[in-house]
């Protein structure tokens, strides 16, 4: 009978284990992936004067490949493939549209930037959709590549006064996800404040 005893706790113990083991994020033993921060810093001339325009930014929509939080790389030019153990703290466009505001804020062409998903209404309307972000390691260093479509409307009589693709690509001091992020905000702070240029180029 004891025998008996033995072997049932055994059978338990494993099915223990093993339901433990499925709990972990992502169905993998261990510690959950490290999350990482898109991040640029934009200073300037603030909001301007109670007759500039008002500019309505939507949240950026992301082309294949680019619309989760899953840090992307590339080890040859077909397949995306993503970090198992590193990702962004959200999807780019959602990290993309705040720091998209800060820059347009910054140039002081506008008496307000607001959130698309605020409702407001404005002069001026700008989309965009991510087509890259991603990390290539068919080069030595690795380098990352951000590439954004930004479509500017007047929302008064619903011309469009460009559509246009912005991109910059900067080397990873490191070749790892780390010096993948660190490329990346490099990356971003080039291509918003290229958008930001060209936006306030478009309204005068």
């Amino acid at each position: 009978m004891s025998r008996m005893h033995g072997m049932i706790a055994a059978v338990l113990a494993a099915i223990v284990l093993t339901v433990a083991g499925c709990a972990l994020p992502g169905g993998r033993e261990g510690p959950p992936p490290r999350e990482y921060l898109l991040n640029a810093d934009f200073t300037g001339k603030g909001a301007a004067s109670a007759g500039a325009p008002v500019l309505v930014v939507g949240q950026p929509r992301a082309s294949a490949g680019y619309g989760s939080a899953d840090m992307v790389y590339v080890k040859d030019d077909a397949e995306l493939r993503a970090f198992a153990h590193s990702r962004w703290a959200d999807t780019p466009g959602a990290m993309l549209q705040p720091l998209l505001v800060d820059a347009l804020q910054a140039t002081g062409a506008f008496r307000a930037v607001v959130d698309g998903a605020a409702g407001f209404g404005g002069d001026w309307r700008l989309d965009t959709r991510v087509l890259a972000l991603k990390q290539d390691f068919t080069h030595h260093p690795s380098n990352v590549s951000l590439v954004l479509r930004a479509t500017l409307v007047n929302a008064r009589d619903g011309q469009v006064a460009f559509a246009r693709t912005f991109s910059a690509e900067q080397p990873a001091p490191s070749d790892d996800p780390e010096g993948g992020v660190k490329a990346a905000n490099q990356a971003a702070g080039q291509v918003l404040s290229q958008i930001a240029s060209s936006v306030t180029a478009a309204i005068r």
